[in-house]
This record gives structure tokens, sequence and C-alpha cells, in this order.
């Protein structure tokens, strides 16, 4: 997923199971206008552990808060810096803050333009030099069949990819005095 700084057009990994954002020093570093300092907040701290992917812990420094843009919408974000090789990783606290819709079998990212209130789109494709295969769409316009680079309007019923792998349990209420539920909760 494309995520401008400061002019870069960067290319993240969206990882929806990671909680925060990260980027690696070596790569975030030579990018920048200013020193890495002028990024910090009250909150950052120079090492902290967090909890990565398989259960082991990663030191981090952080939070710093770095101005980006993700397709059209603009905003300040808080990012971890990690010491090690790694690819710039969008966590889902980016996901939320941006206020991403991911289409996971089109592999592209939507989120409504604040100006024109259209969803735009960007291809979770490797970047290629040159392009940044970024979309816009009227989300006014309406169409029979559904289209891959645009969310539906009114969500249909929704059927699970895979069955329940736990069977779902929930409560149920026998009564033997002739009451009925309903006869109960209004009472």
């Amino acid at each position: 997923m494309p995520v401008n700084l400061d002019g870069n057009l960067l290319p993240f990994l969206l990882d929806t199971g990671a909680a925060v954002s990260v980027f690696p020093k070596a790569k975030l570093v030579p990018l920048l206008s200013k020193s890495l300092s002028s990024y910090e907040t009250a909150e950052t701290v120079e090492s902290r552990s967090i909890t990565a992917f398989g259960g082991h812990l990663v030191t981090v420094a952080g939070p710093y808060v770095f101005p980006i843009e993700v397709s059209t919408r603009k905003l300040y974000h808080k990012f971890y810096i990690i010491d090690s090789p790694a690819p710039f990783i969008a966590g889902f606290d980016l996901v939320v803050a941006a206020q991403l819709i991911i289409d996971a079998g089109g592999r592209t990212v939507y989120t409504r333009s604040p100006s024109t209130n259209s969803f735009v789109s960007a291809s979770l494709s490797p970047i290629v030099s040159g392009s940044t295969d970024i979309h816009s769409l009227d989300s006014s316009v309406q169409e029979d069949e559904p289209s891959p680079l645009k969310p539906p309007s009114a969500p249909a019923a929704l059927e699970p990819a895979d069955p329940p792998r736990r069977p779902i349990v929930a409560p149920l209420l026998l009564r033997t005095d002739g009451l009925s539920i309903s006869s109960i909760r209004s009472a």
C-alpha cells in the first residue's frame, strides 16, 4: 500500500495483525527532511518491547508522530522505529486512523476522499517505479453489477469464507410455567 511521507511514496506492508505501525530506521532516516528527534512526542521512549508475530519480543523506539498521506487522506500518525531490516508496516492502528476499507480478494485498499466524497483506491500490488496505481471512483454512480474496484454501496448478506472452527454457543432459556420470553421482557 503506498503511503506518502515527506513527498516520498513508500511501499507499506498492510498487516492487520499488527497493533502498531513500524518504520525501519535504516530506510526512514535518509528520507527525512528533519532530524528524527523533531518527530518525538511526550510518549516517545528510546526503547520499549512489543510482541511480534509468533509471540517473540521486538525492541522499538517511539512513538514518533509523522505527517502522512494515505490515498487522499492526510493525517498525523504514530509510528514506532525498529533498528533492524524490516519492511514499512502499516498496522491496524493506521487502518483505523485512515478509515481504510480492505478488499482482500481484489488486493485493493479504499478510503473515502474527504474533499470529493468519492472512493479512492490503492493497489496492494508491489509498487513499480513510476507507477502508484491509485484510482479515483465516483461513489454516486449506481451499478447493477458489483465492480471489482468499488466497495458495494449496501452490504449484501455476507457468508463466511470458511465455516466456523468452533461451534457457536448461545444460552437457551426454557420456561416450564407457560409464559413466553416476550411476555417476561415486557413485564
